[in-house]
C-alpha cells in the first residue's frame, strides 16, 4: 500500500508504522472486532483509495448493524484462546527441538 495513510510512532528508541482507524469516518464507533478488520484493510490495500473505500464499506455494514461484502483478510497476528493457544505452542516448540536435532535451524519454525 502507499504510504499516505500510514502514520509513525516513535517509542523511546524504536520506530513502528501503523494506520490509524481514526482516519476512517465513523470507525471509533465500531466495535473492537471490526476495528481489526478497518485496520486490515488499511493496511493490505493496493492504494490509499482502495483502502478506504473497502475500510467505508465495514464502517456502514457494522453502523447499519448488517452484513457486509466479502472483504480479504490477511492477520498479521493470531491470538489463540489458552485451551487452544497453549498446545499450538507446545507443538511449535517440539517442532523446533526435532529441527535442531536433524541439523536445521530452529529459528526456521516461525509462526509469523
Amino acid at each position: 500500500m502507499t504510504d499516505s495513510l500510514q502514520k509513525t510512532l516513535q517509542v523511546g528508541g524504536s520506530r513502528y508504522a501503523y494506520y490509524p482507524v481514526d482516519a476512517v469516518q465513523g470507525a471509533a464507533e465500531l466495535p473492537q472486532s471490526l476495528k481489526v478488520l478497518v485496520e486490515n484493510v488499511l493496511r493490505t490495500a493496493a492504494t490509499p483509495e482502495e483502502g478506504l473505500a473497502r475500510a467505508e464499506r465495514i464502517v456502514r455494514a457494522g453502523r447499519a448493524h448488517a452484513q457486509g461484502a466479502e472483504i480479504e483478510f490477511a492477520p498479521a497476528r493470531v491470538l489463540f484462546q489458552d485451551f487452544t493457544g497453549v498446545p499450538a505452542f507446545v507443538d511449535y516448540a517440539v517442532m523446533r527441538e526435532a529441527c535442531a536435532s536433524v541439523g536445521v535451524s530452529p529459528r526456521r519454525i516461525n509462526p509469523q
